[in-house]
């Protein structure tokens, strides 16, 4: 055997390839061969591993568990391969894996939310058990009355639920509680605050008209309410000159139902944006029920209105927002009322002033607010 070149003197550096070509013809042939074996070995043993893994590093056997989101499955599902707990399995596997092949997931609610004018109530389900009929109940609400307590589904995933208020006026949430059944599933309760109901208008120099309730009867009287949002520091507010409120044709002012601020207590307390004022009010002049009678809107066929105006006695000003006035409207008619407010009719009909005279306008007298509904459906 040819004595192999010294490698030494190298300092570390890597053996050239020549040189290790050198080192090679320097074996016998018993070593080659074993070194050869150790190789195919190895390849063989690598070839093995490979072809046991999908393209994820996961074993091929099992890639019908892969679990890809919540209660979610890929591929084709393994006769023997046990679904994940809480998955839920296949369709027509009998919960456990091993048919079919389209993914399952458990019934749930998976959003709610309110359209307005007319007011509706949709909820949103997803999964359940396939080609089955589902059930969406509601079972608790505060401050609403809705058509029908529930609806079953054919193939939709959203229930409609159309419903009115009964009082939008009063404070705090506006709650629901649904659940949702098909088969033998029955998820739990879900409850969500609908963000509804009497909450402090954010956009400044507001006028509103909110009817307390949102569905009455023919001849019923419903109660409006007025209602202003914050003014600017230099444009207060002292007297409520003319404030014309506006529906269609067929709502009457009831009389005598003319009320100061806010629902409740006398016809002339000083409370809503008047208990507010730097001075208190000692008193108030009101129109007389005469002077309240509705009057057709020139420029807007079909609508009709009643300038109200509320003038306070030894009072001051305020810049605050509050109550201006409530009062109540029946209507003749079945229909959708919806209240509006008239800024011109041949002369300026929606106004306010301070105490040396100088007159305002409100900036924002749409009265369209997302958490208001200010429209009344009238029914037989």
């Amino acid at each position: 055997m040819s004595a192999i070149p010294s490698v030494t003197g190298y300092s570390g550096k890597a053996l050239r390839v020549y040189d290790i070509g050198i080192a090679i013809q320097g074996m016998d042939g018993y070593m080659l061969r074993c070194i050869k074996l150790v190789v195919v070995s190895l390849l063989l043993a690598l070839l093995c591993a490979c072809s046991t893994l999908n393209a994820s590093g996961v074993p091929a056997t099992d890639i019908g568990n892969q679990i890809t989101g919540p209660n979610q499955y890929t591929g084709i599902p393994s006769p023997n391969a046990p679904s994940p707990p809480g998955a839920g399995g296949y369709y027509g596997d009998g919960g456990g894996g091993g048919g079919g092949g389209t993914p399952y997931t458990p019934l749930a609610i998976t959003k709610v939310w309110v359209e307005r004018n007319p007011d509706r109530l949709f909820i949103q389900t997803h999964g359940g058990p396939v080609n089955t009929p589902k059930t969406i109940s509601i079972t608790e609400s505060h401050n609403l009355v809705f058509e029908t307590m529930s609806v079953e589904l054919e193939s939709s995933s959203t229930a409609e639920f159309p419903f009115w208020f009964t009082d939008q006026l009063t404070a705090g949430p506006v709650e629901i509680t649904a659940t949702a059944e098909s088969g033998e599933e029955l998820t739990e309760p879900y409850t969500e605050d609908l963000g509804l109901g009497f909450r402090d208008i954010r956009e400044h120099e507001a006028l509103c008209a909110i009817p307390r309730a949102t569905r009455t009867a023919v001849g019923e009287p419903v109660l409006i309410q007025v209602y202003t949002s914050f003014l600017p520091f230099n444009r207060d507010l002292s007297y409520a000159d003319s404030v014309a409120v506006t529906w269609e044709t067929g709502g009457a002012y009831v009389a005598g139902s003319l009320n100061v601020g806010g629902p409740g207590g006398g016809q002339k307390f000083p409370d809503g944006v008047w208990g507010a004022m730097k001075q208190i009010p000692v008193g108030f002049l009101l129109p007389e029920d005469e002077m309240l009678q509705a009057v057709p809107v020139s420029a807007q066929p079909g609508r009709e209105y009643v300038a109200f105006n509320v003038t306070p006695i030894g009072g001051g000003y305020s810049n605050m927002h509050g109550h201006l006035f409530n009062f109540e409207l029946a209507f003749d008619e079945p229909g959708t009322y919806t209240l509006g407010f008239l800024a011109f009719d041949e002369v300026e009909r929606t106004y306010y002033s301070n105490q040396a005279g100088w007159r305002y306008s409100w900036s924002n007298i749409g009265n369209d607010f997302e958490q208001f509904t200010t429209s009344v459906t009238v029914v037989e």
